[in-house]
């Protein structure tokens, strides 16, 4: 199953995926490392609406197949990867004792894959590759790759003397700035400004947002996004949010009339789910037993085969029973509740 789960960049946040290799020639023992990264970013390219894991690849110098042409038949074997399910970076395991790696997907900036050697030789020449995968704003599979090639050589003793050289003004220079407060302290500022920004831009690109109600924010999804109830979950979770748990008529009220009317949906999607155990209504995040219903005649009725509770619209926007797998069919929205205080609650519940 295809997880649409971690919502990175929308149309208007065109994506880039990105090599960088430094350096691209090694000196066998002497260049202190090598560096492989993979990055995913605000580009110039369209690529996805959902970024879901980058990998790296590598392949050998072939003496009969390094002409650029022929780059594409090399054969190349697994390195790393990570996902934005768990953001382990996993690591080929003939790879830990020579490489250190890090990686990130972020919502809300740059995503990265980066691989560090130390001491690299000749091993190290050849070709990588970035892989990009997730979802187009239609929710079909998008694959982005980008290559980089590394050549070695074996340095002579004067060559050796000057990078040595080179290298002992370059950790100097580095230390300075690392040490400059002032520098750091706005580069820090500049970065938290800019996380704020795109992250208020994708939320208003991705909800319809209302005034809260009770120290509540609500956030409906603007537009159908092929995706399962689980994967809702971990959609509103980007956002420091949870699949709605609706506990009182007056709350219930107050959506029905400022969301649930106002949209385009036949069926909204909230977080209460019999799943476990049928007929025993529970919230996904709290994990409390649901406190409130106002179920349409003759529901819930889908059994075992429904256990995501929603509203429909066709009904007067009473409760119903839906599928909790991928939506294909009907249009459905979900609906993501941000309250700090029970946020703090579902992540204690879980540990």
């Amino acid at each position: 199953m295809f997880i649409l789960v971690f919502l990175y960049l929308l149309p208007s946040f065109e994506a880039a995926l990105v090599i960088n290799v430094s350096p691209t020639k090694l000196d066998a023992g002497l260049s202190r490392n090598l560096n492989v990264e993979c990055l995913s970013s605000p580009g110039e390219v369209p690529a996805m609406s959902y970024l879901t894991s980058l990998s790296l690849y590598f392949a050998k110098n072939n003496p009969e197949t390094e002409q650029s042409d022929h780059l594409e038949s090399q054969r190349f074997s697994y390195l790393a990867s990570i996902n934005s399910f768990d953001s382990i970076v996993n690591v080929e395991t003939d790879q830990t004792s020579s490489v250190k790696y890090f990686g990130q997907i972020n919502r809300s900036n740059a995503s990265f894959l980066r691989l560090t050697w130390e001491y690299p030789d000749s091993r190290q020449a050849g070709v990588y590759k970035c892989e990009a995968n997730g979802i187009n704003v239609i929710g079909k599979p998008v694959s982005l790759t980008a290559e980089s090639s590394v050549t070695a050589a074996d340095p002579d003793t004067k060559r050796l003397i000057t990078e040595l050289q080179k290298l002992s003004r370059m950790v100097e220079e580095i230390q300075l700035r690392v040490n400059s407060s002032e520098t750091r302290i706005e580069f820090l500022e500049s970065e938290s400004q800019l996380k704020f920004f795109r992250q208020q831009a994708v939320e208003e690109a991705l909800f319809v947002v209302i005034p809260e109600f009770q120290g509540r924010k609500y956030m409906l999804t603007k537009n159908r996004l092929l995706m399962t109830a689980d994967q809702a979950v971990m959609l509103c979770g980007m956002f420091d949010g949870y699949l709605a748990e609706i506990d009182t008529e007056a709350e219930y009220n107050y959506l029905r009339d400022h969301m649930f009317k106002p949209s385009s949906f036949d069926f909204i999607v909230t977080g209460a789910t019999d799943d476990k155990t049928e007929g025993v209504w529970i919230n996904r995040c709290s994990q409390s037993r649901a406190t409130f219903f106002n179920w349409g005649i003759q529901q819930p009725q889908g059994g075992r085969l429904e256990n995501c509770q929603c509203f429909a619209r066709y009904d007067s926007w009473l409760q119903h029973d839906l599928t909790c797998s991928v939506f294909t069919s009907e249009s459905v929205g979900f609906l993501c509740e941000v309250d700090k205080d029970r946020k703090q609650q579902c992540s204690a519940s879980k540990l």
